[in-house]
């Protein structure tokens, strides 16, 4: 069967029109088990590597080798994703995925544990990619927002408890069990991939058409990616500097905000996915932008204002949330819709490019702008980026755009 065939929309199709089909709720699944798999080990791998006496310097070059391998790979595996079977991309990567996560517990030598994170990174990239594109093929496409945000809960679930699981494991057992139980989740989605999903014909056809650089990025979606890469810009600096700024506030105990924000990101983006889908991009992303821009003021003003501190801490990580809930659907949902279906491979990896080009950039950028003026300033200065796809939205889609009215932006 030709996986572009299975489209959830066609006649033939029994789930047709429904969007918590078989097929949708096996990837729902799969992603939520990648997702653990990464929460589960991302937040003991400092620890772990410093166990077996690895140097810091070098236990943060080890760490950073992922990021770098998972960027490299997200423009071919858009192209491979369209190209190639999808069924068989994820099971091939989740078993590279699989084998990596078993390699951690059985390695202590440096050059091992690089090779195991660019093959990670790669795996990562790839499963990832392919996932989303796959999961817009059965999903009806007028609910392709709605669909998108209640996939993204299986990500928010996984943040909430995956390092509370891994450190459960780690502190009940040895540091490498959380390894082996991360191993086991990715062969559970490489059973449900193989025995739930239709079968593993090409994902398209293009006959003796040659391969061209041109095809790596989809270009109708670069702007959904810029989009992108100020949001998850904000999102890096909140991961890696919230802990930090509390410090010098003398807020102890902070981890209650990334319960709060996982907490309000789950129900958020399943009250939110029908926004875009309902009424259109502009719907989504105006109100969006402007909770996080709030959230920003809040964190920015921490200390400095009547409200403590706390207070303060905890208005920002319900603003955030709720905005990234509302805003981040609709982005990957029009960066999808971009494209014709054979080329969503290509719109997922150039969403994910910017995804991984804003997380990276965010935290170099934000360690100077503290140098200068402090951790209030910075998160100020992060007010630009959410400014600046408002405007990107105006500038590119103006003439095409209708702001109150219902409308795919294609």
């Amino acid at each position: 069967m030709n996986l572009t065939a299975t489209n959830s929309n066609q006649g033939g199709n029994p789930d047709a029109g429904r969007l918590w089909n078989a097929c949708y709720i096996t990837l729902f699944l799969v992603n939520l088990l990648v997702s653990m798999t990464l929460y589960m080990t991302n937040t003991l791998m400092a620890g772990f590597l410093a166990q077996k006496n690895i140097a810091v310097v070098s236990v943060g070059n080890i760490l950073g080798t992922m990021s770098i391998a998972s960027m490299c790979i997200r423009p071919f595996s858009g192209f491979v994703s369209d190209y190639f079977s999808r069924k068989r991309l994820l099971l091939c990567f989740l078993g590279l995925y699989m084998a990596v996560m078993l390699g951690y517990g059985f390695s202590s030598s440096i050059p091992v544990f690089y090779i195991l994170r660019i093959l990670q990174g790669i795996s990562f990239g790839i499963v990832t990619t392919v996932t989303m594109a796959y999961v817009s093929e059965f999903i009806p496409q007028n609910r392709i927002g709605e669909g998108l945000g209640y996939f993204g809960v299986g990500q928010s679930l996984a943040a909430a408890i995956g390092p509370g699981i891994g450190l459960a494991l780690s502190g009940a057992h040895s540091s490498a069990i959380p390894f082996y139980g991360a191993a086991l989740f990715l062969l559970l989605a490489a059973v449900l991939v193989l025995s739930a999903l239709p079968g593993a014909g090409g994902a398209k056809t293009r006959g003796n058409q040659k391969f061209s650089p041109g095809q790596l990025i989809a270009r109708e979606a670069l702007p959904y990616a810029l989009m992108t890469v100020a949001l998850s810009a904000v999102n890096g600096i909140e991961t890696s500097y919230i802990a930090s700024y509390a410090g010098e506030l003398a807020l102890s105990g902070i981890g209650w905000y990334f319960t709060l924000s996982a907490a309000v990101l789950f129900f958020s983006r399943i009250l939110f996915g029908r926004v875009t889908d309902a009424h259109g991009f502009a719907w989504a992303l105006y109100p969006g932008s402007l909770l996080i821009i709030l959230a920003l003021i809040f964190l920015a003003n921490a200390g400095e204002i009547i409200l403590p501190a706390a207070l303060c801490f905890a208005a920002a990580a319900v603003l955030k949330a709720s905005g990234v809930g509302l805003l981040q659907p609709a982005i990957q949902a029009n960066c999808l819709k971009s494209v014709e279906s054979g080329r969503r491979g290509s719109a997922s990896s150039t969403y994910y490019i910017g995804t991984d080009l804003g997380q990276g950039v965010s935290t170099v950028a934000a360690g100077r702008l503290i140098a200068r003026c402090g951790y209030g300033g910075m998160y100020l200065c992060y007010i630009a980026p959410m400014a600046l796809i408002c405007v990107i939205y105006l500038l590119h889609f103006m003439k095409s755009a209708d702001f109150g009215r219902k409308k795919d932006e294609t």
